[in-house]
């Protein structure tokens, strides 16, 4: 679990419009119930801020930094937040429908009961990323390098996991039918018997019953 450095007491209520929009900052901030839809903030920095229902719908974000936040029960559906980096940040009861993560950076991240569902991780890296709980759906992470990455409980069906090595990832605990990768991405993961069979039978191994 990642513990991000805030001291939530000693936080500003803040307006997100207001200091996001006119300098690009925002630091040391706890903002709530705010629409932020529709909007372009590139290459913006949130650091320190705990932010819990904003909507976020088709922002652009890219090129962003986000330090030390946490997002709680935040719709950032259709977002784009590519070639960004995220470092001791935790997703938590968030809507990341279709959001798009593609070439970013993720250290010591966290994303927890969200709905991840159709959302773009493609040519991404991972230090230390934990999924709990999440339904990635139909999610791309394609192509992604990762230094321990755990996904535990999550929904993975028809997940698109091509070019993503699955060495030393457990997944015995999630769903994965339908799951799309190359063999040679299966090397190292951690499946249960029933998963193992499911990747036999795609490899057109018949088993025989002694």
């Amino acid at each position: 679990m990642v513990f991000p450095n805030i001291q939530i007491d000693k936080l500003a209520l803040s307006n997100i419009n207001e200091d996001l929009i006119n300098s690009n900052l925002l630091i040391s901030k706890k903002i709530a119930n705010c629409d932020l839809s529709n909007c372009n903030l590139t290459d913006i920095e949130i650091n320190t801020c705990v932010l819990t229902n904003l909507r976020f719908i088709s922002c652009k974000l890219d090129k962003s930094y986000f330090v030390d936040v946490i997002f709680e029960n935040c719709d950032l559906s259709n977002i784009s937040f590519e070639k960004s980096t995220f470092k001791r940040v935790i997703f938590r009861g968030c809507k990341l429908f279709s959001t798009n993560f593609n070439d970013s950076y993720f250290e010591n991240v966290t994303f927890e009961e969200n709905n991840m569902a159709n959302c773009f991780l493609d040519n991404s890296s991972f230090n230390i990323v934990h999924f709990d709980n999440c339904n990635m759906q139909d999610a791309s992470i394609t192509n992604m390098h990762h230094k321990k990455m755990e996904i535990v409980n999550c929904n993975l069906s028809l997940c698109n996991l091509s070019k993503t090595s699955l060495n030393n990832v457990d997944l015995t605990s999630d769903t994965i039918d339908g799951i799309i990768l190359y063999n040679e991405d299966l090397k190292g993961a951690i499946m249960n018997e029933y998963q193992a069979l499911q990747f036999v039978k795609l490899l057109g191994i018949n088993i025989k019953n002694s």
